[in-house]
């Protein structure tokens, strides 16, 4: 997650003086990406209480 986060501030930065709205689609379509994976991996824990801690943790 520390390296999503580092890489979306890059462009964030890199992007700065364009604004033309398409990185903020991307980086939205990111995300999204970024929390089916999470809710997948999750599942991988037959409890919901283990499920919970591994998101909390990872977002």
């Amino acid at each position: 997650m520390r390296r999503y986060a580092e890489f979306t501030a890059s462009l964030i930065h890199l992007n700065s003086e364009f604004g033309d709205g398409q990185l903020e689609l991307n980086l939205e379509r990111l995300r999204m990406a970024i929390d089916d994976l999470l809710i997948k991996l999750a599942k991988n824990f037959t409890k919901a209480k283990l499920q919970t801690v591994f998101l909390i943790n990872n977002y």
